[in-house]
């Protein structure tokens, strides 16, 4: 049985999930084609969230669209967050050290353990060889992802808790502590180029646009804007909500889930980050949202969330077997997620058919493994992973996929 974390308690979700669209709904263009655009063009699943701005989505990869086999399985130790995928290779978080899996058949290629005493609560990050982790001991460190050897390592004031961030060029990491500090180092000159201090911790990933815009959430619900380029503040927004989940930026809207179940649509342009529209979800949620072909997919309680991210009208909803604290993922037209009971589920994008929550062949898949999914998917190259942790059973990974 895994050692909670630190936020574990506000993982207790509520079984009521009733969305209601508030607000001024400023009208923004169709956004089909904008996640896929904010997701990149990296076919495989780098990071948590997938990306730099956290969208869940991998638009050029696929997951199994039919119940898919158990390619294979392997124990883990303590899931302490959820895997990635790149390079042919599975990354996983597994208490104190960073486990290194073949992906195509489960053999371990190696296994770094940080200095100092602690968990790694994050998944790395990785880009162009390095996997990029955070450590117990105030760091963060770079790893040959072929060997499993420290390049290089920098300190932070306090432990970073989000996958680390790169900008679009791979030349600039970014990190948020414990402690309320943003850092951004500079990759090519191996140091610090700036740093930049907010009000209260730093729980989630930070997101880094295309136009090197940071953005930046608070354990209290402040959201900052900062240049990524040099740390200026662009703007700073106090919402009325707990944050323990990324923001996801998509175009010119940020999306920001709160603890109660709400979803803030903040305008990052000429609103400086006023509010678009908010929804009313309801029930305690921890978990991050995905975004794809115009849909927000968000968990509450025992039901997966259809959102319309124009609106912020619901669209649909699909009831689980058990309350999930699985953030949902996507890939091609499937959308992915767990529940406590161990079920994992592949979903239409589109809910199938029906109106509102009565739906019709929504459910692609479903299958059952042992012990709840935590945290999150990686979905790459047909194949859906999977870290399981169970009062019950041994922590696992799986990597699903169709025969």
């Amino acid at each position: 049985m895994r050692s909670p974390s630190r936020r574990d308690f506000l993982a207790a979700l509520g079984t009521t999930a009733t969305i209601t669209a508030t607000a001024g709904c400023a009208a923004t263009e169709s956004q089909s084609d904008d996640a896929a655009y904010a997701a990149g063009d990296r076919p495989d699943w780098p990071t948590a969230g997938h990306d730099g701005v956290n969208t869940g989505y991998n638009p050029r990869g696929h997951g199994p669209r039919s119940t898919p086999k158990i390619a294979w399985k392997t124990r883990l130790g303590m899931t302490t967050g959820p895997p990635v995928a790149a390079d042919d290779r599975v990354f996983v978080p597994d208490a104190e050290k960073l486990v290194c899996y073949d992906a195509a058949d489960g053999t371990q290629r190696w296994e770094y353990r940080p200095p100092g005493d602690g968990n790694i609560w994050s998944a790395p990050t990785v880009r162009d060889g390095t996997a990029y982790v955070s450590g117990p001991d105030e760091s963060v460190t770079a790893v040959d992802v072929k060997s499993g050897t420290k390049q290089l390592m920098f300190e932070t004031t306090g432990y970073v808790s989000g996958s680390p961030r790169l900008d679009s060029d791979g030349e600039s990491l970014f990190v948020g502590t414990s402690d309320g500090w943003i850092h951004c180092f500079d990759l090519e000159e191996n140091e610090e180029r700036w740093r930049q201090q907010v009000y209260g911790e730093i729980d989630a990933p930070l997101a880094v646009a295309h136009d090197r815009t940071l953005f930046a959430t608070t354990y209290w619900g402040e959201v900052y804007a900062f240049s990524a380029t040099n740390g200026g503040r662009m703007w700073r927004r106090k919402l009325p909500s707990i944050i323990t989940a990324a923001p996801t930026l998509v175009q010119q809207s940020l999306y920001v889930p709160g603890i109660k179940g709400q979803v803030f649509c903040l305008d990052t342009n000429a609103g400086a980050g006023g509010t678009r529209w908010k929804t009313e979800r309801g029930g305690n949620v921890s978990t991050h949202l995905a975004i794809a072909g115009g849909t927000i997919f968000g968990v509450t309680g025992d039901k997966l969330h259809a959102i319309d991210a124009d609106s912020g009208e619901s669209r649909w909803s699909f009831g689980l077997t058990d309350t999930s604290s699985c953030s949902p993922a996507v890939a091609g037209d499937t959308v992915y997620v767990g529940d406590g009971s161990g079920a994992v589920y592949g979903i239409k994008t589109n809910g199938g058919s029906g109106v509102g929550d009565t739906r019709f062949g929504a459910k692609r898949w479903k299958l059952r493994l042992d012990g709840r999914v935590r945290d999150a998917f990686a979905v790459a190259d047909g194949t859906l992973f999977a870290a399981t942790d169970s009062s019950d059973n041994a922590p696992m990974l799986y990597a699903l996929r169709e025969e």
